[in-house]
């Protein structure tokens, strides 16, 4: 890079992030002074806005805590995402950020999706704001016209705010995650009746064209199955197969083919070297990334990221994928970080890598 170059690289960076630090600094204090404004009652609209919410003094803003707190995530999420933008990031980086954001990871049984819990908080805070108005405004004045006792007035008015609430705590979580089927290992298997003849019993197949289920990570393979439901991905015999499974059946067949052990292959000698050297540095020369960086040093994957298990894949299928990868057939990946990969690789490369990866434990 050369000490002129770095340091004005370094220079432009710091700057940068100082400015950046400032800047949301100044955003976070105004929007801070702004709820805690709305909270006291201290402008003129602040304080109507509390007289039409019928709050006493001193009384906070039902569903104001839940703005703060997204407000302060966001403020910082921008500040990571602009902060690492800044000292430069690649396109598959910058894609793999938005692919988190707005698909989110997995965790447990449910996954995660970042862009949706902003929205659960936004809409949360706005119904329970609503809700707050009609119980103290409109409510009375309707109730009021009937004839109903006013015992009976009083609690029907306050029966339907802790209705609101409810519904407003419903509507909001229902946005924050895609909670998933609790997979059933023992119908799993019951169901892989049809799997086994391609994948065999145990998820092991025979086949090299077929790939090892055994020992995958359950949320990828559900992940896979639904996508091959969708027609995201793209395979005759598995868009037919998976187009008839329920949610459930796919988190019986993940959570049976997740619990099996995978059996490792054999390496072929002659490749051995590249792959291996591929596998665990990659080929800085043509940009090509290290394989482990993502699915480990013994290619167990990363079941978070959902990133897949390759240990003991059959050559010819990992083959076939990379290939696939790099042509663009497939593009399933997440911020086509394997298309990235794929696309810089020569055929030699992927076939020694996969051989590697064959063998690999």
């Amino acid at each position: 890079m050369g000490f002129r170059n770095l340091s004005l690289y370094l220079f432009k960076g710091l700057l940068g992030t100082a400015v950046l630090a400032v800047g949301l600094w100044l955003l976070a204090s105004l929007l801070q002074d702004t709820f805690d404004g709305v909270d006291a009652g201290r402008y003129a609209w602040q304080r109507q806005l509390r007289d039409r919410l019928s709050l006493k003094e001193g009384e906070p803003v039902p569903g104001l805590i839940w703005l703060r707190l997204m407000t302060v995530l966001l403020i910082w999420l921008a500040f990571g995402v602009m902060v690492v933008g800044l000292w430069g990031y690649s396109a598959t980086f910058g894609s793999l950020i938005r692919e988190g954001i707005t698909e989110g990871f997995q965790l447990g049984p449910v996954r995660i999706i970042p862009i949706n819990w902003v929205i659960g908080i936004v809409v949360f805070s706005v119904l329970v704001t609503l809700v707050r108005w009609i119980r103290n405004e409109v409510l009375p004045e309707w109730v009021g016209k009937s004839r109903i006792e006013r015992g009976a007035q009083e609690a029907i008015v306050t029966i339907s705010g802790y209705v609101g609430i409810i519904i407003a705590a419903i509507v909001g979580l229902a946005t924050l995650g895609n909670a998933q089927a609790a997979g059933d290992a023992e119908a799993g298997k019951a169901k892989s009746a049809t799997c086994a003849a391609c994948h065999g019993p145990d998820g092991n197949s025979v086949a090299p064209n077929f790939p090892k289920l055994a020992g995958q990570h359950a949320g990828y393979i559900t992940k896979q199955l639904a996508e091959y439901k969708s027609g995201e991905r793209s395979n005759a015999t598995m868009n037919g197969l998976a187009a008839t499974l329920s949610e459930q059946d796919m988190a019986d067949l993940a959570a049976f083919y997740a619990a099996q052990e995978v059996k490792i292959g054999q390496a072929a000698e002659d490749k051995v070297a590249l792959g291996e050297s591929l596998y665990r540095a990659g080929n800085p020369a043509s940009g090509v990334a290290a394989c482990a960086a993502c699915h480990g040093p013994t290619g167990i994957g990363n079941p978070m990221a959902n990133f897949p298990s390759l240990s003991g894949q059959h050559a010819e299928y990992t083959a076939t994928q990379l290939k696939y990868f790099r042509s663009g057939e497939r593009a399933n990946d997440a911020g086509a970080m394997m298309r990235g990969v794929a696309g810089k690789m020569t055929d030699p490369e992927i076939e020694a890598v996969s051989q590697y990866i064959q063998g690999l434990h």
